[in-house]
């Protein structure tokens, strides 16, 4: 696949187990989810008391399939495609792209990692995901690009300790407004935080990965993150 400037794709394009995002108003960041048939978008978002502070489901919005969330609170929501783009446009995030492509492309909307070539896969992932969770949301360490990278890729980041923090590495513990991934330092940081570059990412199954998963509340000192025990997954 050759350099692509545009990431917008029509809905009716879309293929289930698409890596999609929205921006939000002003450019500011972009909410990712996974597509799934039939006009259902999977994705991790904040929740407080049970409703979504940050992708609210509208009053307005009457599919029987938006809002849906497991019991057991996981951060984890189905919604509508109305209601995940927000007004928004649907993009594409991109997989396998060069070293160079990466660079020039805003953060988020690209990686060099391999997407699974199989999207059923992807999907699998995505609904397992939807049922079991994918631990807290936090936006430094397990956020909605975490997430859908994860269902993608399958990919996670293992620590130096035998508990890794689950998390795509994406994001590496920061947020950074978009100028700044566009000087030298941003690059750079931006470029081997990707996972696919990182040298410290393990490939996991997602029966595994939930089964790691502690549902426990984590303390300060960790992040603020459920945790992924990598120490058993060879």
């Amino acid at each position: 696949m050759g350099f692509q400037i545009s990431h917008k794709v029509k809905e009716n394009q879309l293929k289930p187990g698409d890596h999609i995002y929205a921006w939000r108003p002003g450019f500011l960041y972009a909410h990712h989810g996974i597509f799934l048939r039939t006009d259902k978008v999977i994705q991790l978002a904040p929740a407080a008391k049970g409703i979504d502070h940050r992708e609210q489901k509208p009053a307005r919005c009457g599919h029987p399939k938006c809002g849906f969330r497991a019991a057991n609170g996981s951060a984890v929501v189905r919604s509508c495609l109305s209601c995940f783009l927000r007004g928004g446009v649907p993009r594409l995030h991109h997989y396998g792209v060069p070293t160079v492509e990466y660079l020039l492309k805003t953060a988020g909307t690209c990686s060099t990692a391999k997407r699974e070539a199989d999207l059923s896969v992807v999907v699998h992932r995505a609904k397992y995901l939807l049922k079991n969770g994918f631990g807290e949301y936090n936006l430094y360490m397990n956020n909605c690009e975490d997430f859908a990278l994860y269902c993608s890729t399958g990919l996670v980041v293992r620590r130096a300790t035998a508990d890794g923090i689950l998390r795509s590495g994406r994001t590496s513990g920061q947020v950074k407004t978009p100028i700044y991934y566009r000087t030298p330092t941003g690059m750079i940081k931006r470029y081997f935080a990707d996972i696919g570059v990182r040298k410290d990412v393990v490939k996991v199954t997602v029966e595994q990965l939930v089964a790691n998963i502690s549902h426990g509340t984590p303390s300060a000192s960790q992040g603020g993150s459920s945790f992924l025990n990598l120490s058993k997954i060879s």
